[in-house]
């Protein structure tokens, strides 16, 4: 799973048969060591038949959501 915010600027470096652009990917690189915010948990946004949850990552620009459909709401197959 990768999460990350709008951008129309993007820099590949593999894992992608699109143009990889590692010289400028190595360049663009920072390392230094922050303090890792923790995930602040779960929150189920809505119940039933039909769940959604919330995982907050401790940063204002990444939520990941999990849908879950219930039985009677799943799509049949043809």
């Amino acid at each position: 799973m990768e999460a990350m915010v709008n951008s129309d600027n993007v820099v590949r470096g593999g894992l992608t048969p699109k143009f990889k652009d590692t010289k400028t990917l190595v360049e663009m690189l920072k390392y230094e060591f922050k303090e890792r915010k923790q995930n602040s948990g779960e929150e189920v946004l809505s119940e039933g038949a039909t769940q959604i949850v919330a995982y907050k990552t401790g940063y204002a620009e990444f939520m990941i959501t999990k849908l879950e459909m219930g039985p009677s709401e799943q799509p049949q197959s043809a």
